[in-house]
Protein backbone atom coordinates (compact mmCIF):
# COMPACT_ATOMS: atom_id res chain seq x y z
CA UNK A 1 0.00 0.00 0.00
CA UNK A 2 0.98 3.21 -0.87
CA UNK A 3 0.67 5.24 2.29
CA UNK A 4 2.33 3.66 5.35
CA UNK A 5 0.64 5.13 7.94
CA UNK A 6 -2.43 4.07 6.73
CA UNK A 7 -1.12 0.16 6.04
CA UNK A 8 0.10 0.26 9.61
CA UNK A 9 -2.89 1.81 11.19
CA UNK A 10 -5.25 -0.78 9.25
CA UNK A 11 -2.70 -3.81 10.12
CA UNK A 12 -3.07 -3.19 13.69
CA UNK A 13 -7.15 -3.13 13.78
CA UNK A 14 -6.49 -6.28 12.33
CA UNK A 15 -3.86 -7.89 14.65
CA UNK A 16 -6.07 -6.21 17.54
CA UNK A 17 -9.65 -7.57 16.34
CA UNK A 18 -8.09 -11.26 15.01
CA UNK A 19 -5.70 -12.23 17.91
CA UNK A 20 -6.59 -15.99 17.59
CA UNK A 21 -5.70 -15.89 13.55
CA UNK A 22 -2.32 -17.66 12.99
CA UNK A 23 -2.65 -17.82 9.13
CA UNK A 24 -0.35 -15.14 8.56
CA UNK A 25 -1.81 -15.50 4.73
CA UNK A 26 -5.39 -14.81 5.92
CA UNK A 27 -4.58 -11.98 8.24
CA UNK A 28 -3.15 -10.56 5.74
CA UNK A 29 -5.79 -10.94 3.26
CA UNK A 30 -8.46 -9.86 5.95
CA UNK A 31 -5.66 -6.73 6.59
CA UNK A 32 -6.17 -5.96 2.74
CA UNK A 33 -10.13 -6.27 3.18
CA UNK A 34 -9.71 -3.89 6.46
CA UNK A 35 -7.96 -0.92 4.38
CA UNK A 36 -10.03 -1.27 1.46
CA UNK A 37 -13.38 0.71 2.51
CA UNK A 38 -10.31 3.43 3.99
CA UNK A 39 -9.16 3.56 0.21
CA UNK A 40 -12.55 3.76 -1.45
CA UNK A 41 -14.06 6.70 0.85
CA UNK A 42 -10.49 8.59 0.19
CA UNK A 43 -10.84 7.98 -3.28
CA UNK A 44 -7.75 5.96 -4.28
CA UNK A 45 -10.31 3.23 -5.37
CA UNK A 46 -13.11 2.59 -6.81
CA UNK A 47 -16.26 1.32 -4.98
CA UNK A 48 -16.96 -1.26 -7.20
CA UNK A 49 -13.01 -2.21 -7.10
CA UNK A 50 -13.33 -2.19 -3.23
CA UNK A 51 -16.09 -4.38 -3.22
CA UNK A 52 -14.63 -6.57 -5.04
CA UNK A 53 -11.48 -6.64 -3.21
CA UNK A 54 -13.46 -7.89 -0.07
CA UNK A 55 -15.67 -9.91 -1.90
CA UNK A 56 -12.64 -12.08 -2.84
CA UNK A 57 -11.72 -12.60 1.14
CA UNK A 58 -15.43 -13.64 1.84
CA UNK A 59 -14.84 -16.29 -1.17
CA UNK A 60 -11.39 -17.58 0.01
CA UNK A 61 -12.16 -17.53 3.37
CA UNK A 62 -15.59 -18.62 3.64
CA UNK A 63 -14.98 -19.00 7.38
CA UNK A 64 -13.95 -15.83 7.92
CA UNK A 65 -14.80 -13.67 11.04
CA UNK A 66 -18.16 -11.89 10.66
CA UNK A 67 -16.35 -8.70 10.67
CA UNK A 68 -15.56 -8.64 7.53
CA UNK A 69 -18.81 -10.14 6.10
CA UNK A 70 -20.14 -6.66 7.71
CA UNK A 71 -17.52 -4.66 6.28
CA UNK A 72 -18.62 -5.90 2.80
CA UNK A 73 -22.42 -4.82 3.47
CA UNK A 74 -21.57 -1.89 4.97
CA UNK A 75 -19.53 -0.78 1.56
CA UNK A 76 -22.38 -1.98 -0.28
CA UNK A 77 -24.72 0.76 1.68
CA UNK A 78 -22.32 3.18 1.15
CA UNK A 79 -22.13 2.55 -2.29
CA UNK A 80 -25.74 2.66 -2.68
CA UNK A 81 -25.44 6.09 -0.71
CA UNK A 82 -23.67 7.88 -2.98
CA UNK A 83 -26.04 6.74 -5.52
CA UNK A 84 -28.64 8.27 -3.70
CA UNK A 85 -30.80 5.06 -3.40
CA UNK A 86 -31.60 6.07 -0.11
CA UNK A 87 -34.47 3.72 0.95
CA UNK A 88 -32.23 0.86 -0.30
CA UNK A 89 -29.52 2.46 1.78
CA UNK A 90 -31.89 2.41 4.78
CA UNK A 91 -32.88 -1.50 4.62
CA UNK A 92 -29.34 -2.54 3.77
CA UNK A 93 -28.29 -0.76 6.97
CA UNK A 94 -30.75 -2.13 9.02
CA UNK A 95 -30.11 -5.54 7.68
CA UNK A 96 -26.65 -5.23 8.88
CA UNK A 97 -27.42 -4.07 12.48
CA UNK A 98 -29.63 -6.96 13.06
CA UNK A 99 -27.62 -9.67 11.18
CA UNK A 100 -24.03 -8.59 12.83
CA UNK A 101 -24.81 -6.98 16.15
CA UNK A 102 -21.39 -7.70 17.45
CA UNK A 103 -19.62 -5.95 14.63
CA UNK A 104 -19.07 -2.41 16.56
CA UNK A 105 -17.74 -0.66 13.72
CA UNK A 106 -19.63 -1.62 11.28
CA UNK A 107 -23.34 -0.78 13.45
CA UNK A 108 -22.14 2.97 14.12
CA UNK A 109 -20.95 3.53 10.27
CA UNK A 110 -24.42 1.39 9.25
CA UNK A 111 -26.91 3.75 11.79
CA UNK A 112 -24.56 7.16 10.28
CA UNK A 113 -25.31 6.05 6.98
CA UNK A 114 -29.40 4.80 8.23
CA UNK A 115 -29.40 7.86 9.16
CA UNK A 116 -27.91 10.29 6.27
CA UNK A 117 -30.39 8.49 3.70
CA UNK A 118 -33.37 8.92 6.63
CA UNK A 119 -32.64 12.60 6.45
CA UNK A 120 -32.62 12.94 2.85
CA UNK A 121 -36.08 10.92 2.43
CA UNK A 122 -37.29 13.40 4.92
CA UNK A 123 -37.59 11.45 7.58
CA UNK A 124 -36.01 13.44 10.48
CA UNK A 125 -37.00 11.80 13.76
CA UNK A 126 -35.86 8.51 11.98
CA UNK A 127 -32.47 10.04 11.13
CA UNK A 128 -31.97 11.70 14.38
CA UNK A 129 -32.50 8.31 16.35
CA UNK A 130 -29.84 6.53 13.97
CA UNK A 131 -27.18 9.41 15.05
CA UNK A 132 -28.02 9.35 18.80
CA UNK A 133 -26.93 5.71 19.16
CA UNK A 134 -23.96 6.79 17.62
CA UNK A 135 -22.59 9.51 19.49
CA UNK A 136 -23.91 7.69 22.61
CA UNK A 137 -21.81 4.59 21.19
CA UNK A 138 -18.32 5.21 23.02
CA UNK A 139 -16.52 5.14 19.98
CA UNK A 140 -12.64 5.05 20.27
CA UNK A 141 -10.10 6.06 17.57
CA UNK A 142 -9.07 2.35 17.48
CA UNK A 143 -12.94 1.74 16.32
CA UNK A 144 -12.66 4.18 13.61
CA UNK A 145 -11.86 4.65 9.89
CA UNK A 146 -8.72 6.61 8.81
CA UNK A 147 -9.73 10.23 8.87
CA UNK A 148 -13.12 9.28 9.25
CA UNK A 149 -14.58 9.62 12.75
CA UNK A 150 -18.13 7.77 12.95
CA UNK A 151 -18.77 9.87 16.19
CA UNK A 152 -18.10 13.43 14.78
CA UNK A 153 -19.59 12.57 11.71
CA UNK A 154 -22.94 11.82 14.05
CA UNK A 155 -23.03 15.01 16.32
CA UNK A 156 -22.65 16.82 12.87
CA UNK A 157 -25.70 14.55 11.03
CA UNK A 158 -27.07 15.38 15.06
CA UNK A 159 -27.31 19.12 13.94
CA UNK A 160 -28.64 18.91 10.61
CA UNK A 161 -31.67 16.56 11.88
CA UNK A 162 -32.55 19.13 14.36
CA UNK A 163 -32.42 22.03 11.35
CA UNK A 164 -34.80 19.85 9.12
CA UNK A 165 -36.93 19.56 12.48
CA UNK A 166 -37.03 23.24 12.90
CA UNK A 167 -35.59 23.34 16.02
CA UNK A 168 -32.81 25.79 15.29
CA UNK A 169 -31.66 26.78 18.98
CA UNK A 170 -30.40 22.28 19.17
CA UNK A 171 -29.19 22.89 16.21
CA UNK A 172 -26.60 25.65 16.75
CA UNK A 173 -25.64 23.32 20.48
CA UNK A 174 -25.05 20.20 18.16
CA UNK A 175 -22.69 21.92 15.89
CA UNK A 176 -21.18 24.58 18.59
CA UNK A 177 -20.32 20.89 20.31
CA UNK A 178 -18.43 19.70 17.68
CA UNK A 179 -16.66 23.19 17.44
CA UNK A 180 -15.54 22.95 20.91
CA UNK A 181 -14.97 19.08 21.15
CA UNK A 182 -12.63 18.66 18.50
CA UNK A 183 -11.15 21.69 17.42
CA UNK A 184 -9.44 21.29 14.26
CA UNK A 185 -10.90 18.54 12.35
CA UNK A 186 -12.81 18.42 9.09
CA UNK A 187 -15.83 17.93 10.94
CA UNK A 188 -15.68 21.01 13.29
CA UNK A 189 -14.74 23.01 9.67
CA UNK A 190 -18.32 21.74 8.57
CA UNK A 191 -20.27 22.22 11.95
CA UNK A 192 -18.38 25.88 11.87
CA UNK A 193 -19.76 26.77 8.21
CA UNK A 194 -23.25 24.88 9.01
CA UNK A 195 -23.58 27.44 12.48
CA UNK A 196 -22.45 30.72 10.07
CA UNK A 197 -25.02 29.95 7.87
CA UNK A 198 -27.76 29.70 9.69
CA UNK A 199 -26.32 33.03 11.75
CA UNK A 200 -26.55 34.78 8.15
CA UNK A 201 -30.45 33.61 7.84
CA UNK A 202 -31.25 34.97 11.15
CA UNK A 203 -29.41 38.32 10.29
CA UNK A 204 -30.96 38.21 6.95
CA UNK A 205 -34.49 38.00 7.85
CA UNK A 206 -34.22 40.53 10.68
Amino acid sequence: WQRKEEADAAFSRVTETFPDKSDLCAKAEMYRAGIAFERALAKRMSWDDAIKQVQAVKEAFPDADKAILARLELMQAEKLLFGKRYSDVVARSESLIESYPNCKLEVGWAHLLAGEADLELGESAKALAHCQIVANGNYTESDNFKDRDVTRSALVSIGDCYQKMGQLDKARDAWQNVITTYPGVWEAEVAQARLDRTKEGATSGK
